[in-house]
């Protein structure tokens, strides 16, 4: 410490402030961890990049809690059609609440300082979240597609039940041949 209560970026730098053990991994470094041989300034894509990602998540966090508030307090606008919208709307406040100072910090230092396991937690909120607003997305276009008119044989001949089948088996599991890549690397036992 400086002044007794006041800390700066290069006092938690200093080894003596961080004591490292030798049980302490490199792959589970902490969150307040400061890694060693970082200075603490920013190259100027750095600055850029984090400026760019910041607004861009003020706004989505500031725009879906608009959004969320003004479907929850207007009587009129609480439909099966926007309940939809509000799960869109939940999804993205989700992203940015969840992954958007991760996001920001691994910009800022240009690598990712978290660790293995915290790194595949964020991949997989933000697999979640992404596939959480495509199927909404889907539900939507279904729905405003039953509104234009009902489905029937008529009208969409196209649509059988083989094809229903095959869509939805094909969104379960990966094609066969990404399978098979998948399982020569190790990456799926």
């Amino acid at each position: 410490m400086t002044n007794g209560s006041t800390w700066s970026l290069m006092d938690l730098t200093q080894p003596s402030i961080i004591p490292r053990t030798s049980s302490s991994s490199p792959s589970m470094i902490s969150p307040t961890t400061m890694e060693e041989g970082w200075t603490g300034t920013l190259t100027p894509s750095a600055i850029v990049q984090v400026a760019l990602m910041s607004i861009i998540l003020a706004i989505a966090l500031l725009g879906n809690i608009c959004l969320i508030l003004i479907i929850i307090t207007d009587v009129r606008l609480r439909t099966v059609h926007n309940k939809m919208v509000i799960n869109l709307a939940a999804c993205g406040l989700f992203t940015v609440v969840a992954n958007g100072p991760f996001i920001i910090s691994t910009l800022a230092k240009e690598k990712w300082i978290y660790g293995d396991v915290w790194c595949q937690f964020n991949g997989f909120t933000t697999s979640v979240y992404g596939l959480a607003v495509v199927l909404t997305l889907a539900m939507i276009s279904i729905n405003r597609y039953q509104i234009i008119g009902p489905v029937t044989p008529r009208r969409t001949p196209w649509i059988t039940e083989k094809r229903i089948i095959f869509a939805i088996t094909a969104c379960i599991r990966p094609p066969i041949p990404v399978r098979l890549i998948l399982i020569s690397h190790d990456f799926v036992t």
